[in-house]
This record gives structure tokens, sequence and C-alpha cells, in this order.
């Protein structure tokens, strides 16, 4: 093979298929792609590497999804929901596309469907090993040097640090407990709530703390704040918990209520 064909031959653009929804992992995954120096990195999501505002956006993917390069799925739940990741997916397959596939952390193997290929390798996005093999990879398919492996390996660490933390806060959000008011009654000068709380997670979960806003027709309110509660959840427990809140100088009427909202402050029982 000639230089010139040669040069011809490696590609020049890696496009990142994701959900928007899943933008902090991506950006995590572009920090670690820069140092490369790719020309070309297309992700929709992240200033610097979107879309730009007078094209269009079909059009736009469909002329560089031609170009010489590598497809990067991020799928998760968020990705499989979008119709436009879909046809992302599709277009992809349609072209016959070099494509990489990268689950977010807290999405499993077997949730895979549609173009991509279930029988070649995909790796979750906080696999240490794998996403440093996918690194050299792209290194050597890209013919560019990048960061020295020392270097590289301190930097993917960071990113396996900083991926874990937004996993741990998205399963919090995911699966936390949920919580229903059961009923409420005046007693002794207080509001006595019947709260039902269900884990439906595998792990324990605390209750550190609740937020009850509560508002009449009259559009008194009564918001009270029960804090370092400290109260445990078992795995799928359903539970009704009997809680006294104090009037203070609200003249909220209970018989009179329009709304009644909780908000639960919890956190995984790591013990």
């Amino acid at each position: 093979m000639s230089e010139i064909e040669e040069q011809k031959s490696v590609p020049d653009t890696i496009f990142i298929s994701h959900a928007s929804k899943d933008r902090e992992y991506v950006k995590e995954l572009v920090n670690l792609l820069t140092p490369l120096s790719i020309p070309n990195i297309i992700c929709s999501s992240l200033h610097g590497y979107h879309i730009p505002n007078d094209e269009d956006i079909y059009e736009y993917l469909a002329q560089n999804l031609n170009r010489n390069g590598r497809v990067i799925f991020i799928l998760s739940k968020n990705y499989y929901e979008s119709a436009a990741c879909l046809n992302e997916m599709g277009a992809c397959w349609i072209l016959n596309k070099s494509y990489t596939t990268i689950l977010a952390p807290n999405f499993e193997y077997k949730e895979l469907k549609g173009a991509v290929n279930p029988n070649q390798m995909a790796f979750k996005i906080n696999d240490e090993n794998r996403l440093c093999d996918f690194i050299e990879s792209i290194k050597r398919e890209f013919n560019t040097t990048g960061l020295p492996t020392m270097q590289l390996a301190e930097l993917v660490k960071l990113t396996i640090q900083n991926v874990n933390h937004i996993a741990y806060d998205e399963k919090v959000k995911i699966e936390n407990a949920t919580s229903k008011i059961e009923s409420c009654r005046n007693r002794n000068g207080k509001l006595e709530v019947a709260l039902r709380v269900i884990n439906p997670t595998q792990e324990r979960i605390k209750i550190d703390s609740i937020i009850f806003n509560f508002k009449d027709d009259q559009q008194h309110t009564l918001i009270v704040e029960q804090k370092n509660l400290d109260l445990l959840l078992y795995k799928n427990e359903n539970r009704i918990f009997h809680i006294e809140l104090d009037y203070g100088d609200s003249n909220y009427n209970l018989y009179r209520s329009v709304s009644r909202d909780v908000e639960l402050r919890t956190y995984f029982d790591a013990w």
C-alpha cells in the first residue's frame, strides 16, 4: 500500500451516538478521547463537539456518517427510549459502519437489542481494563500516539471514579424508595400522618429526612421537615410509618386540603 493510500485508509472521525440524558457519561468519555488528537469527534450534547446551529441535524449526521470513521454507541435505557437514537443506530447499520458498543453502568448486557450485534464484544464504561484496551485500540486505528501509557492509565482511573459517582447518583434517583400518604388525622393538636414507604431495590435504604408540604384551598400551607430520622428499610420492604407533625403557626386546614406532597431524602446503607 502506498503512503497516500495508507493515509486515506486512516479514519478521521468518531461519532458518539448517545441519549442526551446520558450526557455526563459521554462527557467523561470525550475527556478521555480528546488527548488522542483525533481530527473530528462528533457528540451532539457537548459544546465544541455538537452539531452547528445552522445545520440540518439529519443532513449533518448523514454527511459525517459517510466519512471514514468509527461509531461509538453509549447504550442505556435512555438510549432505547429515544427515537432519534434508534434512527442513528439504524443508519449506522445500513451504512455498515465500524462501531464499538459501550454500556452505561446501570444498563445490563441482557438488555441489548436493535441493530447492534449481540455477539460482538461490548463493555461497560466503568470497566477499567476494557476501557484502557479500547483507548489503545483507538490509538492504533487512528494512527495517533496520544498520552503516554502511564498518563493514560491515570486518566482512565479518574474517568472511572467520575463515572461511578454519576452511576451511583443515577441509581439512587432511579431506584429510590417511594412514598404514599395513606391517611391523615388531627390528634392532640398535631397532625398524624400514616406514610407508606416502599423500597423497590435489593439494597437496604436509610431515610435521613422527610419533607412534608401540604396546602389547603385557602392557600394555607404546612411545610415540615423531619430530620435525622435514620429509618431503615430492608430490601423490597413495604412499611407504614406513623409520624406526628406540629402545626406551629400554620393555618393549614386538613379538611380543606388540596395537595399533600412528600419528599424523601435517602441513601443506600452499606453496612
